[in-house]
């Protein structure tokens, strides 16, 4: 990869790490990954009470999907009830 690539690349991970989107994704994909990992069969039979409990965390993961597109709505209702006013 070149200066000029990664330059771009950084610039870019700077600016979108910080909308609710990128964060709210990664955490995400992390708790899949953790959910994900203790239900393969191996572990879930050796460890069930890990496996159960990592299960509880699909309810931070659904409450963080509702979170994670909010966003674009909530800006198209404010502009929706500025057009209005």
């Amino acid at each position: 990869m070149t200066s000029g690539a990664m330059t771009c690349l950084l610039g870019a991970l700077m600016v979108n790490g910080t909308t609710g989107p990128f964060v709210t994704g990664w955490i995400m994909l992390a708790l899949l990954g953790v959910i994900a990992w203790f239900a393969a069969e191996k572990r879930r039979k050796k460890h069930f009470q890990r496996f159960y409990y990592s299960h509880h965390l699909a309810v931070v993961f659904f409450f963080l999907w509702q979170l994670h597109g909010v966003r674009p709505l909530l800006h198209l209702v404010l502009f929706a009830l500025e057009e209005a006013s």
